[in-house]
């Protein structure tokens, strides 16, 4: 749990806020003494408290600012407190607050946003590695070229699965006004005239008489399963299933060593580029995977790479990751450059990836758009074929 705090620092006598992640108020009160800091105040976080977490976008801007001031030649603390300065959400001044009372306080920068737990652990162990060497802007701006990726691609998903959505909730839409406002006319013309409906009529019918008194609770109930399994997939243990579900499909197969890819070599070269040995970027890289598969896969390859084997064979044994990149962390082991082949490589997986997004949504658009026509079809053929039936018993 996190509680924040309110301390005097026992050295320096100076005032201090901040937040601490504990197990519960008599954790917090001793690793408060322990850094030298005699806390006067306490209190849990709730959750009306400002949400610290970052946003893929605010993370970019942030680091984006940050290295541009430190690029200037101003100091690490100077640039922090002109950023807190310019802040413009409270969110942001809330970070940039406890970042510096943490720098104040004595430590570093990546052992303050590590303590913080503002950024992942990707973020915190390279910036921690470019802080080492000297190099950290020089790092900032590798960790900016991979945040400006992911942008890039969840820009392309989001193109990808903007038709579907309109699609389904045109859908929705035109069920809800159907159940609520054609049909119960037409149930009530067809009665009154004792009209033989055909059955898929009748189907309609008595879904929608079930559906209609309910179908406020019907929605919220539709909106409610949603976010639960929206929560069970992001379980680990219903991840890892779901994913080896899909696996199963080719073409879902080919999607995910694409992406796999994408994230190994670019994630992995900077950690390398950085500094960073092999099999501590591996253990960073497990850390920050989101996918069940390939972390199971990179800390196999980590056990077996302490026992002397070479990352490319440890890989070749699983089919998570392409078969191309494989071979070039092959080729880059025995030459002495798997950073740098590694980075290079990530460009061409990213170009391979949104394309491939792109050529779903080509075939994903006609394919939902006949079924959208398939579901209003038979939603008027249900309406047509009895009043044809009724217009001829008139006549």
């Amino acid at each position: 749990m996190i509680y924040y705090y309110y301390a005097n620092s026992i050295k320096t006598n100076k005032k201090i806020r901040g937040q601490i992640d504990c197990i519960d108020r008599k954790d917090a009160i001793n690793q408060l003494l322990n850094v030298g800091l005699n806390p006067l105040f306490l209190r849990k976080k709730t959750i009306f408290d400002i949400s610290t977490s970052l946003s893929i976008h605010e993370t970019y801007l942030f680091l984006y600012e940050l290295s541009n001031l430190l690029q200037s030649g101003i100091s690490l603390i100077e640039t922090l407190n002109i950023m807190y300065q310019q802040a413009n959400s409270r969110k942001r001044r809330f970070i940039l607050r406890d970042i510096i009372n943490e720098l104040n306080s004595g430590k570093s920068f990546s052992q303050a946003i590590k303590k913080l737990n503002y950024f992942s652990p990707f973020i915190v162990s390279t910036i921690h590695a470019g802080e080492s060497s000297g190099n950290l802007s020089y790092v900032l701006d590798l960790i900016l070229q991979q945040i400006q990726i992911q942008i890039e691609s969840k820009k392309v998903v989001e193109k990808a699965t903007l038709y579907p959505k309109i699609v389904l909730l045109t859908l929705m839409g035109i069920v809800i006004v159907a159940i609520k406002f054609i049909f119960p006319q037409f149930i009530e013309l067809f009665n009154s005239y004792k009209v033989d409906m055909p059955f898929i009529t009748k189907l309609i019918i008595s879904i929608i008489e079930f559906i209609r008194p309910n179908l406020v609770t019907f929605i919220i109930s539709l909106y409610l399963y949603f976010l639960v399994m929206k929560r069970i997939n992001s379980l680990y243990y219903f991840k890892s299933i779901s994913e080896k579900i899909k696996l199963q499909f080719t073409f879902y197969k080919n999607l995910f060593q694409l992406k796999s890819s994408l994230e190994f070599s670019n994630l992995l070269g900077i950690l390398l580029n950085a500094g960073i040995t092999l099999k501590d970027a591996l253990i960073i890289l497990e850390q920050t995977i989101s996918s069940p598969s390939l972390k199971k896969q990179i800390k196999k390859s980590v056990n077996e790479i302490r026992e002397g084997r070479d990352l490319s064979s440890t890989l070749k044994e699983q089919a998570i990751l392409s078969g191309t990149l494989i071979s070039i962390i092959e080729i880059g082991e025995k030459s002495g450059t798997l950073d740098t082949m590694l980075l290079n490589s990530g460009k061409y997986f990213e170009k391979l990836y949104n394309h491939k997004l792109e050529k779903l949504l080509i075939w994903i658009e006609p394919i939902l758009t006949l079924t959208l026509a398939v579901i209003v079809g038979i939603i008027v053929l249900s309406i047509m074929l009895p009043t044809f039936s009724l217009a001829t018993q008139i006549i």
